[in-house]
């Protein structure tokens, strides 16, 4: 994976994948530290909030500018090529389907400003080990920023209704983060960060980051190193013991965590719905019967860039396959599919088991939302995982 430094002067390619971290790591911290001033203040969905988010946008788009140059030098026709495709491809469906049009709009900007150039930098880093240590300590911030206003909501001085999906999900950086930190050098600080950044989340988040949570525990255990050393052998034997603690004593322990959270005021919507028998995806499923019913009147069309949510009235379809397959229609939408599952799968056969761990990070980061909520559209983290999982892959000679 490091073919382009016989190119680039070694300290440069360092210092340019450090600008291009410290870029695609800038959303979801300064997102972080937005959400705490806004709910800090109880000013979200006002006026004011709406010039808080526009700051937020100008500082990203700062970063992301200082790294511009080096994304260009290493990756210039791939930035030309892929904003050709896509604005050919976003202008198509434009044209026609005119009644998307209105959510087609409110797509142009996380899609064109953050996802597209997510891909495109994520794919120019060099040295995926100058990505990992810059993200290591950027989670240090979002942990401390999420963690002042989990403990501000526990002990009621903020208000964020019964439960919080976008905190949880800025939360679950840091959890997955400490937790391949903790797999990779055994340090029991990086558990603790781990276990308190989770619990925040099974508090006062949503149910999506549990499960992506677990999926890289999952991913973790059935690739472990071919070498362990006694750490990794301690911090393996510790998960696993924990994990077969927390099937055997569930209920139990979910009871006693829900009953100290009531003793502060607190009513967790995570541990109420795993203790309610039933899977609880009544919604969710309403969502997709809509949707497919909608397809299935024009199989091989779709419903266009935005379709689901002309058809759900501003909702999105909350699973990234039926998306696609709204999206393009049944043909396009299947090859679209099978090519998102082969990039999956691609992750899995990783020869570099440290590459492996921190691309197994962002698949659960950046994928696995996307099953249960959110859109590619505007989930940059998904962008990010396409780009390093994409690093090194040719067409005839050339890199793609």
């Amino acid at each position: 994976m490091l073919e382009k430094c016989e190119y680039v002067g070694w300290g440069a390619a360092e210092s340019g994948d450090r600008k291009i971290s410290l870029a695609l790591i800038s959303p979801v911290t300064i997102l972080t530290l937005q959400y705490l001033v806004l709910a800090s203040l109880g000013i979200i969905d006002t006026d004011r909030a709406s010039q808080i988010q526009l700051l937020s946008k100008l500082l990203v788009a700062v970063v992301f500018f200082y790294a511009l140059p080096v994304v260009l030098r290493r990756n210039k026709m791939k930035f030309v090529r892929n904003y050709l495709i896509w604005s050919s491809v976003f202008l198509l469906h434009y044209l026609m389907f005119p009644s998307n049009r209105v959510y087609q709009q409110a797509l142009i900007f996380p899609f064109f400003a953050m996802c597209l150039p997510a891909f495109i930098y994520s794919s120019s880093i060099i040295d995926i080990r100058v990505f990992k240590d810059t993200l290591l300590r950027a989670s240090h911030v979002i942990f401390c920023l999420g963690s002042v206003l989990g403990l501000f909501v526990l002990s009621g001085k903020v208000l964020i209704g019964t439960y919080s999906m976008s905190f949880s999900y800025y939360m679950l950086v840091p959890a997955i983060v400490f937790l391949n930190d903790f797999f990779d050098k055994g340090s029991f600080w990086s558990l603790v960060l781990s276990v308190v950044s989770t619990f925040f989340i099974v508090a006062i988040g949503s149910r999506g980051p549990v499960m992506c949570i677990t999926v890289f525990v999952a991913m973790r255990l059935i690739r472990p190193p071919r070498k362990l050393t006694n750490t990794q052998v301690l911090a393996y034997s510790l998960v696993i013991m924990a994990l077969a603690s927390i099937v055997l004593l569930m209920p139990s322990f979910l009871a006693s965590l829900e009953s100290f959270l009531a003793r502060i005021g607190i009513y967790s919507r995570n541990i109420a719905l795993a203790l309610t028998p039933g899977l609880h995806i009544e919604p969710r499923t309403a969502i997709y019967e809509n949707v497919i019913i909608e397809l299935l009147e024009c199989p091989l069309m779709g419903l266009g860039i935005a379709g689901d949510r002309f058809v759900l009235g501003g909702a999105y379809s909350h699973n990234i396959f039926i998306e696609v397959l709204a999206d393009y229609g049944v043909v396009i939408g299947s090859f679209v599919v099978l090519l998102i599952l082969a990039l999956i799968s691609r992750v899995f056969f990783w020869k570099d088991m440290r590459e492996y761990s921190f691309i197994a990070l962002w698949l659960c980061i950046g994928f696995c939302p996307l099953l249960v909520s959110g859109s590619y559209f505007s989930e940059i983290h998904f962008w990010i995982f396409l780009g390093l999982v994409t690093r090194g892959l040719k067409w005839g000679d050339r890199l793609l």
